[in-house]
């Protein structure tokens, strides 16, 4: 049994539709910018990046896409369609820039737009939507995050078809104090879409809106 079997309590769900081998974080970014104040002094807010906050209901569920527009696509988008639901307070980054979009990333112990960390303070559940890179044509949602109860719920659901859950570790744990998600009352949860799953959601609304219901299933019961 290994450490990391043992330490995320997962040995136990092999009955569920669960990767045994989680994915591996691409080559690290690193941050053009060390904060968002330095993003911000840089960059031209509405020409190389949008931010678009909703709350649209009291304090509670919050759900963070750090990474949208053209750095991890099909996160926006998603978290966008999770917002339909109307039970949610919403932050979304999305880089407008289509040159170098990455120079815009901030990983997420660095992200502080005083925006995030107002949504943040203000809401007891939060969950972040990011992306990473996947080669394979494998359509997986890696799960990590500070909140153990929630993050258990998530891989003990039936994702939808073709569509497998992952344990994230290493780079992609998503457990760190300071990441924007575990800044919120309740440490959150963090969901990593591969490459190709994103790549769907980008082409199929209906196939969007179906990975958006069942990860509010969950979140906002």
């Amino acid at each position: 049994m290994s450490v990391n079997c043992i330490r995320l309590f997962y040995c136990s769900l092999m009955m569920f539709p669960i990767s045994m081998f989680a994915p591996q974080a691409r080559a690290e970014i690193i941050d053009t910018y060390p904060d968002f104040h330095e993003l911000s002094s840089h960059e031209q807010e509405g020409k190389t990046y949008k931010v678009t906050t909703e709350i649209q209901a009291t304090p509670g569920h919050a759900i963070f896409a750090i990474h949208g527009g053209n750095i991890e696509p099909g996160t926006g988008e998603l978290a966008k369609e999770m917002l339909s639901h109307g039970k949610i307070q919403l932050y979304l980054f999305e880089a407008l820039d289509t040159k170098d979009p990455l120079r815009l990333h901030l990983t997420s112990t660095h992200f502080d737009d005083p925006r995030a960390l107002e949504i943040a303070a203000k809401n007891q559940h939060c969950l972040s939507l990011h992306g990473y890179e996947d080669h394979t044509s494998k359509m997986s949602v890696c799960v990590g995050g500070g909140d153990s109860s929630l993050l258990k719920k998530f891989m003990e659901s039936t994702p939808p078809k073709s569509v497998e859950l992952v344990a994230c570790t290493g780079k992609l744990a998503g457990s760190a104090k300071k990441n924007i998600v575990n800044r919120c009352s309740s440490e959150g949860v963090q969901l990593e879409l591969s490459t190709e799953l994103r790549n769907k959601i980008l082409k199929d609304d209906k196939f969007k809106k179906i990975i958006a219901d069942w990860a509010m299933q969950i979140f906002t019961p």
